[in-house]
């Protein structure tokens, strides 16, 4: 293959009929590529606002719903015995997590105070209070990963059922139920003071809220334009809903911000 060769070969390769196929083919690929690539930010989107209604239904199934039941599991509904409640996998959950809300919520109140709390963080720079909500941020990754896997040991019917002699298990759900507990309390800990740090970046002089939540978007791009995703990895990633979830409780917190300044400012 001589230099003449090729230089004919580079000339009169138009007039190759056998390599349309193969560029048609490539083009297409590519074409359907971009087409897909430019799709993405609006199919996202509506998986942002499908996950956030899906979050907002579990929210408010657990400040309506497990009232109910709890009212009628402890006997407030006279057509069912409490002999039959006691004996549903499903009941016992739902008494499981009012029970760990009452107990949590109690908790909280004595080793809690919000006051404290605000001034303990915004006496704090501009550098502190960015390394303080990066270091919850993580916490509330552990706490998340880890705490789901409890709770399912909790709710699991080998936990909560009964054994193959029809005798009650108390050792292991008692155990992992005060396990739970534990978890509970310091993962509210960990958005509490979320919700404290970015209160005090809303409410500093400084503007220190722009570089603080642009400076995480950076970052958090940062770790996902580097990384490869294959789509069995982008369908766990959508399924698993660790983002949604971070924007949906990201919502809950600038909303309550926005109601204590609303009440402020209305009381002042």
């Amino acid at each position: 293959f001589s230099l003449w060769d090729h230089l004919k070969y580079e000339v009169y390769i138009g007039n190759d009929d056998e390599r349309i196929p193969e560029f048609i083919s490539s083009n297409h690929l590519r074409s359907e590529q971009i087409t897909n690539f430019l799709n993405v930010p609006a199919l996202i989107k509506k998986m942002i606002i499908f996950g956030f209604f899906i979050c907002l239904d579990s929210f408010l199934l657990v400040l309506t719903i497990l009232p109910i039941k709890l009212r009628l599991f402890l006997g407030i509904d006279e057509n069912r015995s409490k002999k039959a409640l006691w004996l549903g996998v499903l009941n016992k959950i739902d008494l499981i997590q009012g029970s760990l809300i009452i107990k949590a919520s109690v908790i909280l109140h004595h080793i809690t105070d919000a006051s404290r709390m605000y001034h303990s963080v915004r006496g704090q720079d501009n550098i502190k209070l960015y390394v303080i909500f990066n270091v919850l941020e993580i916490a509330d990754r552990l706490c998340c990963s880890f705490g789901q896997d409890i709770l399912d040991s909790l709710f699991s019917p080998s936990t909560l059922g009964r054994r193959v002699n029809g005798s009650q298990p108390h050792f292991k759900p008692l155990s992992l139920f005060i396990l739970t507990l534990v978890f509970t309390v310091a993962h509210t800990l960990v958005l509490f003071y979320q919700l404290v740090s970015l209160n005090v970046a809303i409410n500093s002089y400084d503007h220190s809220i722009m570089t603080l939540l642009i400076s995480n978007q950076f970052v958090e791009i940062k770790g996902s334009v580097f990384k490869k995703f294959e789509k069995e990895n982008l369908f766990q990633m959508s399924c698993a809903g660790e983002y949604i979830v971070k924007r949906f409780q990201l919502s809950l917190m600038l909303t309550m911000i926005a109601l204590q300044n609303i009440i402020e400012l209305s009381g002042s």
